[in-house]
């Protein structure tokens, strides 16, 4: 046999007591006011929290929203234990929105998590790729270094070589002319000798 504490309170009578509960708490100056937990809506991979009269008061983190949340959850325990069981389905509903949305938070961290991790792992890739490549151009950087120190040698062998050969051409030249010089002159006295040698009587 359930108790008279496990009845049920009609709802009609719900609502009168909780309107006269509101009406003393109103006219009664000394009583302290009662706070409300503030209303939480989450989109996606952030969470907006609302003020009891639905004006939005700020966009907050997701470790203030679970803090909030944590203080709304007592706030509603509080007005349960304070107002008994007129107020019990509100507070039973309140506490289910909020373990509803300390889900959602829980599955926002998971998957940010997630994200965060798969980031990373991008980050780490890109960086293991970029120093690969700063290796590689490295490596070619010191190559084309190398290679530019012997075309420059390579330039200077053939700067040398053709001035060798400048020279060389130069004093061969000088040595033709001197020959050719000579012979003509050779040439000169042998034409005169013979030339005696056939005139013998003009002498």
């Amino acid at each position: 046999m359930p108790s008279k504490e496990d009845t049920p309170t009609p709802l009609a009578q719900v609502e009168a007591s909780t309107q006269e509960t509101s009406t003393s708490l109103s006219l009664d100056s000394n009583s302290p006011q009662e706070q409300v937990p503030p209303r939480v809506e989450v989109f996606n991979s952030s969470c907006m929290i609302y003020t009891p009269s639905w004006e939005v008061y700020e966009e907050s983190s997701l470790e203030e929203v679970s803090r909030l949340l944590v203080e709304a959850l007592a706030l509603s325990k509080s007005r349960k234990e304070r107002f008994g069981k007129s107020l019990s389905s509100t507070c039973v509903a309140d506490a289910d929105a909020m373990f509803k949305h300390i889900a959602q938070i829980g599955d926002l961290y998971y998957h940010l998590n997630k994200a965060q991790e798969y980031h990373i792992s991008q980050i780490l890739a890109l960086e293991a790729k970029l120093k690969k490549s700063k290796e590689a151009k490295e490596k070619n950087f010191q190559a084309m270094c190398v290679a530019s120190k012997h075309n420059q040698e390579n330039l200077q062998e053939i700067t040398k070589l053709k001035k060798e050969n400048q020279e060389f051409q130069t004093s061969h030249k000088n040595e033709v002319n001197e020959i050719q010089a000579s012979r003509k002159s050779e040439v000169k006295k042998l034409c005169v000798l013979h030339k005696e040698e056939l005139n013998p009587w003009k002498s």
